[in-house]
């Protein structure tokens, strides 16, 4: 499925300030479950009880966890695919989740075990948790459905691997071309095989800084890709805007679906969005501080929405609550259908009211020549 045709376009592309409005509604459902549940276990008032992980702690701890996945990754020989995927299904279920309900490490194998799935590297859930210590087989088929649930069920992921891919190729073709025609500036996009790889190499390190960010979740994977890349041909010290051009002429081109932008201003558009992304490399590049995380764990294990935990006594109570909830629901169903079959079929035998009272159908009258004959 291309990207343009895909549910990553249709549901799961937002503005900063949408992405904004989503985690605070959850992180405020999320602390009136805990200050209720706090408010009842203490039996009174809350104020200055909850301590709950601020937004911004649980960005770093999600970016922690996302480079956990890319480290895994790597130690199981995925593909890049996999481990994009993996990330992608993370930022997502943190949007339809708050972090006071799931801790981040409880999921975090998950994404990888269903990226797997997803991406045709098939992984068993028993061989995967024999590689990490304290991971469970049944840990893996628990979240599962949670992880499914948070997705939507919305599991193609387009990471901008494969369009660093496609512009690379684009370019070497492009600079071998033009290049044996004499134009110097153009052949200068790639100038050698070595630079080239030099270029893609950098290039996919800057995707990988891109997807511990919010830029999958705020720009289009070919922006993504076309950042990375012209970020890896910089770094090799070549000019990228003979290219740059190409790729805002291609993409105002007639039939082309990447948006509406006045004619005229595309290649200043391009570089705009591309300068924008280029930030939240910067922000994926930053090296986390591990004792300012630790401090975010502490600080998220003391204050959690334990009700929404599968291994936490009040969960477990909830779901036994649902289940006979959904258990008295069926029986009054049934009855109801019995009851109503009984009706139909009193009507359809011609019963009347009275006769329906007395449970039993009408006796008919012997007839005169019986009573002769008696």
């Amino acid at each position: 499925m291309d990207f343009e045709s895909s549910s990553q376009r249709a549901r799961w592309l937002f503005t900063p300030e949408k992405l904004l409005q989503i985690r605070t509604e959850k992180r405020r459902c999320s602390l009136e479950a805990i200050k209720q549940a706090v408010a009842e276990k203490q039996d009174g008032p809350t104020e200055g009880k909850v301590h709950a992980v601020k937004l911004e702690e649980a960005s770093k701890l999600l970016r922690y966890f996302s480079i956990k996945i890319q480290e895994a990754s790597a130690k199981f020989k995925l593909p890049k695919k996999v481990a994009g995927a993996a990330i992608i299904f993370l930022q997502r279920t943190y949007l339809h989740i708050s972090i006071l309900d799931r801790d981040p490490a409880d999921l975090v194998m998950c994404c990888i075990y269903l990226a797997c799935k997803v991406e045709e590297h098939y992984m068993s859930a028993e061989t995967l948790a024999k590689t990490i210590n304290g991971l469970e087989e049944a840990d893996l088929l628990t979240n599962e459905p949670i992880l499914l649930d948070a997705l939507h069920f919305d599991l193609i992921t387009h990471p901008p691997y494969r369009s660093i891919e496609g512009f690379m190729l684009d370019i070497a073709s492009m600079a071998h071309s033009e290049g044996s025609n004499g134009n110097s500036e153009a052949a200068g996009i790639a100038a050698t095989p070595e630079q080239q790889h030099r270029a893609r190499e950098h290039a996919m390190a800057a995707a990988d800084a891109l997807l511990l960010t919010d830029a999958p979740l705020l720009f289009p994977p070919a922006q993504l890709g076309l950042a990375a890349v012209r970020s890896g041909i910089r770094h090799v010290g070549l000019s990228f805007t003979p290219y740059l051009e190409r790729a805002a002429s291609q993409a105002s081109s007639p039939g082309s679906t990447a948006g509406t932008v006045p004619q005229g201003t595309e290649v200043e558009y391009l570089r705009g969005q591309l300068d924008a992304i280029d930030k939240y490399g910067l922000e994926g590049a930053t090296k986390v501080d591990e004792k300012e995380l630790r401090r975010i764990d502490r600080k998220l294990k003391g204050c959690r929405n334990w009700s929404q935990d599968p291994k936490s006594e009040a969960y477990k109570s909830a779901q036994a609550q649902q289940q006979q909830q959904l258990a008295a629901q069926r029986s009054h169903k049934l009855a109801a259908r019995k009851q109503t079959g009984e009706k139909r079929e009193a009507e359809a035998l011609g019963w009347s009211g009275s006769h329906q009272q007395n449970s039993s159908p009408p006796v008919s009258q012997p007839s005169k020549r019986r009573k002769s004959e008696a």
